[in-house]
């Protein structure tokens, strides 16, 4: 009766386990959506390193193509003047940062940018519209840690997403630099007052 008992516990537990696995890939794998957005450290952070995939360990094949992610904002400066920022790239910090340490917590990062350019770019309506939200949920988080300033107070925010597509097998001679650039704009938004403190943008 008893071995009965821990067969039933034993294959419950593991039945539990591999549910919350699958749970959890299927999210880590799923289209950008408010759900995985608010719940993503939780999803990386069981994921990576162990678990990190993708649909390429189906269907093999080399990169060809670099995605960025690129902001601008308009701001008042400290003498009230309004002002507007080059474009500078959100996603070649994390890059640099995650080739220097590979177990670089950035990873996430730069994966969650990956999935938001590519519902953004090629995604149906609601998925483009998911991912515009979930852009600005991140643009959130990058103004709050610092990793963008801006000597005053932000009005608008705008974002890109560049597409670089690497020259073809019979051009393979020239660098990815020579290859076709897309830019994908988001509308402007204004955010509900958020001041960056100082450095330049």
């Amino acid at each position: 009766m008893s071995r009965k008992i821990l067969v039933f516990t034993t294959s419950a537990i593991l039945s539990i386990v591999l549910l919350i696995h699958f749970s959890f890939t299927f999210l880590y794998l799923s289209p950008a959506n408010p759900f995985k957005s608010k719940h993503w450290d939780m999803i990386i952070g069981y994921m990576n390193p162990l678990f990190t995939q993708n649909w390429k360990l189906f269907a093999p094949n080399p990169a060809s193509q670099q995605e960025n992610l690129d902001i601008r904002v308009q701001y008042v400066d400290n003498q009230g003047a309004t002002r507007e920022t080059d474009w500078k790239s959100i996603t070649l910090p994390v890059i640099k940062e995650l080739q220097s340490n590979r177990f670089s917590t950035n990873a996430r990062f730069s994966e969650f940018q990956s999935s938001l350019i590519s519902d953004f770019v090629w995604g149906e309506k609601e998925d483009k519209e998911s991912a515009f939200r979930s852009m600005q949920t991140y643009v959130k988080y990058v103004l709050t840690t610092k990793k963008f300033t801006v000597p005053g107070t932000i009005n608008k925010i705008q974002l890109r997403a560049v597409i670089n597509k690497f020259p073809d097998y019979e051009n393979r001679t020239k660098p990815d630099s020579a290859g076709k650039i897309s830019y994908y704009y988001s509308n402007w938004w204004e955010p509900s007052s958020v001041n960056t403190g100082g450095g330049k943008a």
